[in-house]
């Protein structure tokens, strides 16, 4: 999680058994992150990719569907733009 977001821009820190992401000091870009095959990480770097400045790609999106099958679709009639 901490790889995919600092690609993104977030300022982060790692601790033993935490992540602390520094919102206010973050600027976040659109770029190509890897979802790793695991829906959770999917989920919130589709989320992060909202507020991003240009356009974010999530590998391995399908994932998802492990444990929100209807994750996108509730994405799109909340207004979220996006491509499968």
């Amino acid at each position: 999680m901490a790889e995919e977001l600092t690609k993104m821009g977030a300022e982060v820190a790692e601790h033993r058994d935490e992540l602390v992401v520094y919102g206010e000091d973050s600027e976040l870009r659109g770029v190509t992150v890897q979802g790793k095959a695991d829906h959770r990480i999917i989920m919130s770097l589709a989320v992060a990719g909202l507020v991003a400045d240009g356009e974010t790609t999530v590998t391995g999106a399908e994932h998802v569907d492990v444990s929100f099958p209807n994750f996108f679709d509730l994405l799109d009639s909340l207004g979220a733009r996006f491509r499968r």
